[in-house]
């Protein structure tokens, strides 16, 4: 019974890892304030760089070069090659739903 109970308990201290992990990798591509981010959209300047000032709901407040612009988070990503951060607000929530509910939505 107690091998079976230590074995119960190294699984579920695996799996919570794993998804801090997912949850850690997550939070690396949402904007926030103060990070760098780029424009990968139309009709903003794709590759431009930019500073955020502050995130509500579906959109970004982003320092372009002195220029401030509301831009969407699907328009804007941590860097060239990454997902938008629209996604990965959507990819961070699912991590942190999975968290928190244990190994039954893996």
């Amino acid at each position: 019974m107690n091998r079976h109970l230590k074995q119960i308990e190294a699984n579920a201290l695996a799996v919570r890892t794993k998804y801090r992990e997912e949850l850690e990798d997550a939070r690396q591509l949402l904007a926030a304030p103060g990070v760098q981010v780029v424009a990968v959209r139309r009709p903003w300047a794709v590759g431009q760089k930019g500073r955020v000032l502050g995130v509500f709901e579906n959109q970004a407040r982003v320092d372009f070069d002195g220029k401030v612009l509301t831009v969407p988070l699907s328009a804007i990503a941590r860097a060239e090659g990454l997902p938008d951060c629209a996604a990965a607000s959507i990819t961070y929530k699912v991590a942190w739903i999975k968290m928190n509910s244990g190994e039954f939505l893996s």
